[in-house]
Protein backbone atom coordinates (compact mmCIF):
# COMPACT_ATOMS: atom_id res chain seq x y z
CA UNK A 1 0.00 0.00 0.00
CA UNK A 2 1.22 3.20 -0.80
CA UNK A 3 -0.33 6.81 -0.87
CA UNK A 4 0.48 10.50 -2.63
CA UNK A 5 0.93 13.56 -1.73
CA UNK A 6 -0.38 16.19 -3.68
CA UNK A 7 1.05 19.47 -2.12
CA UNK A 8 -0.87 22.63 -2.56
CA UNK A 9 0.04 26.05 -4.02
CA UNK A 10 0.72 28.53 -1.12
CA UNK A 11 -2.56 30.38 -0.77
CA UNK A 12 -0.24 33.09 2.11
CA UNK A 13 0.44 37.04 0.67
CA UNK A 14 3.57 38.23 0.79
CA UNK A 15 4.34 41.02 3.42
CA UNK A 16 4.65 44.42 2.95
CA UNK A 17 8.25 46.04 2.72
CA UNK A 18 8.64 47.59 5.96
CA UNK A 19 10.68 51.29 5.46
CA UNK A 20 12.92 51.79 7.94
CA UNK A 21 12.28 54.47 10.47
CA UNK A 22 14.63 57.23 10.28
CA UNK A 23 15.53 58.31 14.02
CA UNK A 24 13.70 61.17 15.80
CA UNK A 25 15.61 64.26 16.38
CA UNK A 26 15.91 65.31 20.15
CA UNK A 27 15.83 68.40 21.88
CA UNK A 28 17.93 69.42 24.41
CA UNK A 29 14.80 70.26 26.46
CA UNK A 30 14.15 66.70 26.21
CA UNK A 31 17.32 65.03 26.51
CA UNK A 32 17.24 67.10 30.29
CA UNK A 33 14.19 65.88 30.83
CA UNK A 34 15.39 62.18 30.35
CA UNK A 35 17.98 62.92 32.65
CA UNK A 36 16.17 64.51 35.28
CA UNK A 37 13.66 60.96 34.99
CA UNK A 38 17.11 58.77 35.13
CA UNK A 39 18.04 60.47 38.03
CA UNK A 40 14.86 60.35 39.57
CA UNK A 41 15.05 56.23 39.14
CA UNK A 42 18.67 56.10 40.70
CA UNK A 43 17.40 57.93 43.70
CA UNK A 44 14.66 55.84 44.08
CA UNK A 45 16.22 52.94 43.25
CA UNK A 46 19.00 54.32 46.06
CA UNK A 47 15.99 55.19 48.48
CA UNK A 48 14.53 51.76 47.81
CA UNK A 49 17.94 49.66 48.19
CA UNK A 50 19.13 51.50 51.47
CA UNK A 51 15.67 51.28 52.71
CA UNK A 52 15.60 47.26 52.37
CA UNK A 53 19.44 47.88 53.79
CA UNK A 54 17.75 49.48 56.64
CA UNK A 55 15.14 46.63 56.94
CA UNK A 56 17.64 43.88 57.00
CA UNK A 57 20.07 45.34 59.49
CA UNK A 58 17.43 46.49 62.26
CA UNK A 59 16.17 42.36 61.47
CA UNK A 60 19.44 41.78 61.71
CA UNK A 61 19.36 43.80 64.88
CA UNK A 62 16.04 42.59 66.48
CA UNK A 63 17.68 38.55 65.66
CA UNK A 64 20.52 40.08 67.47
CA UNK A 65 18.71 41.16 70.65
CA UNK A 66 16.56 38.09 70.94
CA UNK A 67 19.59 35.66 70.79
CA UNK A 68 21.12 38.16 73.34
CA UNK A 69 17.79 37.82 75.47
CA UNK A 70 17.61 34.00 74.78
CA UNK A 71 21.41 33.20 75.51
CA UNK A 72 20.83 35.27 78.87
CA UNK A 73 17.52 33.86 79.95
CA UNK A 74 19.27 30.47 79.53
CA UNK A 75 22.31 31.12 81.41
CA UNK A 76 20.34 32.74 84.09
CA UNK A 77 17.87 29.30 84.14
CA UNK A 78 21.30 27.33 84.15
CA UNK A 79 22.86 29.09 86.80
CA UNK A 80 19.04 28.61 89.04
CA UNK A 81 19.15 25.56 88.01
CA UNK A 82 22.89 24.59 89.00
CA UNK A 83 22.62 26.21 92.07
CA UNK A 84 19.37 24.56 93.43
CA UNK A 85 20.85 21.35 92.35
CA UNK A 86 24.16 22.22 94.24
CA UNK A 87 21.67 23.33 97.00
CA UNK A 88 20.01 19.47 96.81
CA UNK A 89 23.47 17.95 96.63
CA UNK A 90 24.63 19.58 100.03
CA UNK A 91 21.41 19.05 101.56
CA UNK A 92 21.73 15.34 100.44
CA UNK A 93 25.29 15.43 101.75
CA UNK A 94 24.11 16.75 105.63
CA UNK A 95 21.14 14.18 105.53
CA UNK A 96 22.68 11.15 103.59
CA UNK A 97 24.67 9.86 106.91
CA UNK A 98 21.54 10.34 109.33
CA UNK A 99 19.31 8.30 106.58
CA UNK A 100 22.09 5.40 106.20
CA UNK A 101 22.99 5.51 110.12
CA UNK A 102 19.01 4.82 110.10
CA UNK A 103 18.94 2.02 107.59
CA UNK A 104 21.97 0.52 109.30
CA UNK A 105 20.58 0.82 112.85
CA UNK A 106 17.20 -0.63 111.29
CA UNK A 107 19.09 -3.46 109.67
CA UNK A 108 21.32 -4.36 112.76
CA UNK A 109 18.45 -4.33 115.14
CA UNK A 110 16.91 -6.85 112.19
CA UNK A 111 19.56 -9.00 112.86
CA UNK A 112 19.61 -9.06 116.32
CA UNK A 113 15.81 -9.47 116.38
CA UNK A 114 16.88 -12.78 114.12
CA UNK A 115 19.67 -14.05 116.41
CA UNK A 116 17.23 -13.98 119.19
CA UNK A 117 14.81 -15.82 117.87
CA UNK A 118 17.26 -18.44 116.35
CA UNK A 119 18.61 -18.69 119.68
CA UNK A 120 15.08 -19.18 121.40
CA UNK A 121 14.21 -21.79 118.83
CA UNK A 122 17.85 -23.79 119.28
CA UNK A 123 17.18 -23.71 123.18
CA UNK A 124 13.74 -24.97 122.58
CA UNK A 125 15.22 -27.65 120.41
CA UNK A 126 17.94 -28.56 123.13
CA UNK A 127 15.43 -28.53 125.51
CA UNK A 128 12.84 -30.72 123.50
CA UNK A 129 16.18 -33.13 122.36
CA UNK A 130 17.12 -33.29 126.26
CA UNK A 131 13.78 -34.36 127.40
CA UNK A 132 13.27 -37.24 124.57
CA UNK A 133 16.79 -38.44 125.11
CA UNK A 134 16.04 -38.32 129.10
CA UNK A 135 12.58 -40.07 128.39
CA UNK A 136 14.37 -42.74 126.29
CA UNK A 137 16.66 -43.39 129.18
CA UNK A 138 13.91 -43.47 131.76
CA UNK A 139 11.98 -46.22 128.96
CA UNK A 140 15.08 -48.15 128.21
CA UNK A 141 15.98 -48.59 132.23
CA UNK A 142 12.64 -49.18 133.18
CA UNK A 143 12.42 -52.00 129.77
CA UNK A 144 15.88 -53.27 131.07
CA UNK A 145 14.54 -53.25 134.62
CA UNK A 146 11.60 -55.52 133.10
CA UNK A 147 13.77 -57.44 130.98
CA UNK A 148 16.17 -58.33 133.79
CA UNK A 149 13.54 -59.39 135.87
CA UNK A 150 11.80 -61.86 133.54
CA UNK A 151 15.50 -62.79 132.95
CA UNK A 152 15.81 -63.80 136.16
CA UNK A 153 12.63 -65.39 136.88
CA UNK A 154 12.83 -67.18 133.54
CA UNK A 155 16.47 -68.45 134.95
CA UNK A 156 14.96 -69.27 138.25
CA UNK A 157 12.35 -71.50 137.20
CA UNK A 158 14.86 -72.63 134.81
CA UNK A 159 17.17 -73.61 138.23
CA UNK A 160 13.94 -75.13 139.90
CA UNK A 161 13.28 -77.27 137.31
CA UNK A 162 16.78 -78.53 136.59
CA UNK A 163 16.53 -79.29 140.62
CA UNK A 164 13.33 -80.47 140.67
CA UNK A 165 14.15 -83.18 138.09
CA UNK A 166 17.82 -83.62 139.41
CA UNK A 167 15.93 -84.80 142.53
CA UNK A 168 13.07 -86.94 141.42
CA UNK A 169 15.88 -88.72 139.73
CA UNK A 170 17.66 -89.08 143.17
CA UNK A 171 14.80 -90.15 144.19
CA UNK A 172 14.19 -92.87 141.63
CA UNK A 173 17.19 -93.89 142.40
CA UNK A 174 17.27 -94.55 146.13
CA UNK A 175 13.69 -95.87 146.11
CA UNK A 176 15.69 -98.57 143.62
CA UNK A 177 18.28 -98.61 145.88
CA UNK A 178 16.10 -98.25 149.27
CA UNK A 179 12.46 -100.03 148.78
CA UNK A 180 9.37 -99.09 150.83
CA UNK A 181 10.90 -96.12 152.68
CA UNK A 182 9.33 -92.51 152.32
CA UNK A 183 12.18 -90.43 150.95
CA UNK A 184 10.75 -87.54 149.94
CA UNK A 185 10.65 -85.28 152.91
CA UNK A 186 14.39 -85.77 152.44
CA UNK A 187 15.15 -84.74 149.24
CA UNK A 188 11.94 -81.88 148.63
CA UNK A 189 12.74 -80.18 152.23
CA UNK A 190 11.65 -76.75 150.51
CA UNK A 191 8.83 -77.72 147.78
CA UNK A 192 6.32 -75.15 148.81
CA UNK A 193 8.89 -72.31 148.74
CA UNK A 194 8.72 -70.22 145.47
CA UNK A 195 11.16 -70.88 142.49
CA UNK A 196 14.54 -70.16 142.80
CA UNK A 197 15.95 -71.79 146.12
CA UNK A 198 16.04 -75.12 144.92
CA UNK A 199 19.20 -76.28 146.71
CA UNK A 200 22.63 -77.52 145.46
CA UNK A 201 23.82 -81.53 145.47
CA UNK A 202 25.80 -80.68 148.81
CA UNK A 203 22.55 -79.45 150.61
CA UNK A 204 20.90 -82.20 149.23
CA UNK A 205 23.18 -85.34 150.10
CA UNK A 206 23.18 -83.06 153.82
CA UNK A 207 19.50 -83.26 153.63
CA UNK A 208 19.36 -87.09 152.80
CA UNK A 209 21.16 -87.40 156.31
CA UNK A 210 24.48 -89.51 154.98
CA UNK A 211 27.27 -88.43 152.59
CA UNK A 212 28.06 -89.37 148.99
CA UNK A 213 29.82 -92.39 150.61
CA UNK A 214 27.06 -93.42 152.39
CA UNK A 215 25.47 -94.38 148.57
CA UNK A 216 28.14 -95.42 147.21
CA UNK A 217 28.40 -98.42 150.43
CA UNK A 218 24.67 -98.80 149.31
CA UNK A 219 25.14 -99.45 145.97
Amino acid sequence: MRYEVILAEPSADKPDPTTPVSPKSMTAEEIAQKLQQAEERRKSMEASRLATVGECKSRLEEASRKKEETNAAFISATQAALEDKLDATSSNREVYPYGLHAKITDYLNNVDNVRKQLDAQINDLRQTIEDKLCSAEENRTENMGKMLKRLKEHVDLDSYTKCVTRRGTQLEALMTLLPGQDLQPHLYPDFDRKPGLCCSNSNLNQSWGHNPADSRMVS
